[in-house]
């Protein structure tokens, strides 16, 4: 509880990086608001491109993928965050990468993926805790959901491909 004393309650660290990276260059080029603004405007093209790869692995027309990822991005959870001044606004774009990541780790044995999904778990917890928690919840899913894609058969091979480029994944869990 703050008390009144809000420098005994401050803790330096990682909290929010990159994104703190971000505002802290614009806030020293125009102030506080073009920093949280300009953090915003980059955290939401982030989102959007990262949903925009994943959905493009599910469907043949970029277009399709594209319009489907405008959609996402403009659900009210991250524009209630970013206009309200949250920190899960910009976490908000952590979860797409973490989907992109996984999928790329199941269906196509890249470890590359793994990486991708695994940073993304990092920044996200770095981000906000609650963007965290559900991108945790969210992880069996994301692994879930490729693996019963119809678009190729499971051998034992790719499976133990898949299970291995999962493994950094698995390690940030």
């Amino acid at each position: 509880f703050n008390i009144g004393d809000d420098a005994a309650r401050r803790e330096v660290g990682n909290y929010n990086f990159p994104f703190a990276v971000v505002f802290t260059l614009f806030y020293r080029l125009g102030g506080r608001a073009l920093g949280w603004n300009i953090n915003a405007f980059v955290s939401l093209w982030l989102t959007y491109l990262f949903t925009w790869l994943w959905l493009r692995r599910y469907v043949r027309s970029d277009r399709l993928a594209g319009t489907a990822a405008l959609l996402a991005i403009s659900l009210p959870f991250t524009w209630v965050m970013l206009l309200g001044g949250s920190p899960a606004g910009p976490a908000m774009a952590w979860v797409p990468l973490l989907l992109l990541g996984a999928d790329m780790a199941v269906r196509d044995g890249r470890v590359a993926g793994g990486a991708a999904a695994a940073l993304a778990l990092l920044f996200a917890w770095w981000g906000d805790t609650h963007v965290f928690l559900f991108s945790v919840l969210l992880a069996p899913l994301s692994v879930l959901l490729p693996l019963v894609a119809r678009d190729r058969r499971w051998t034992p091979r790719a499976l133990g491909r898949a299970a291995f480029a999962l493994l950094p994944f698995g390690a940030a869990l």
